[in-house]
C-alpha cells in the first residue's frame, strides 16, 4: 500500500489488526511527522515499511507484533523518535535488515544500524 503525500498523522490504533496490508510505503508522504500509538499493531501480514525523510515520531506499540516484518526503511532522519515498544514482537526483523536511507535511495558509507527501544529481539 503506497500512501498519498497529503497524509500527515496516522492516529492511534487506526490500522490495528488489519491483515490486507503487505508492503506499507509512506516514502511520498513529505508532511507525514507522527504514527500514532498502535496504529498498525497485529497487521501480521505486513512484511516491509519506508518511512519518509520527515517523520519524526512513531509511537509506542505502533507496529508490535507485525511478526512478518522482514524490512524497514528510513529516509535519513536525524530527528525521529522511535518510541518503546514500537517493533516489539517482529520476530523476522534482523538487525541488517533495517536501513537508513538517503533521498536517493542509498544507504550511506558509514551509516549506523537502528537501535529500537523495547526490542528485545534485535
Amino acid at each position: 500500500l503506497t500512501f498519498g503525500k497529503n497524509l500527515k498523522y496516522i492516529g492511534a490504533y487506526s490500522f490495528r489488526g488489519n491483515t490486507l496490508l503487505k508492503k506499507l510505503d509512506f516514502s511520498a508522504c513529505v508532511d507525514l511527522h507522527t504514527i500514532d500509538i498502535c496504529a498498525f499493531k497485529n497487521n501480521t501480514s505486513v512484511t516491509s515499511v519506508t518511512f519518509p525523510e520527515n517523520l519524526r515520531t512513531i509511537g509506542e506499540n505502533s507496529f508490535e507484533n507485525c511478526d512478518n516484518i522482514t524490512e524497514i526503511n528510513v529516509k535519513s532522519n536525524l530527528h525521529l523518535i522511535i518510541e518503546n515498544y514500537a517493533f516489539s514482537d517482529c520476530d523476522k526483523l534482523c538487525l541488517h535488515q533495517l536501513n537508513y536511507v538517503n533521498a536517493e535511495g542509498v544507504t550511506p558509507a558509514g551509516a549506523s544500524p537502528l537501535i529500537l527501544p523495547g526490542t528485545d529481539r534485535i
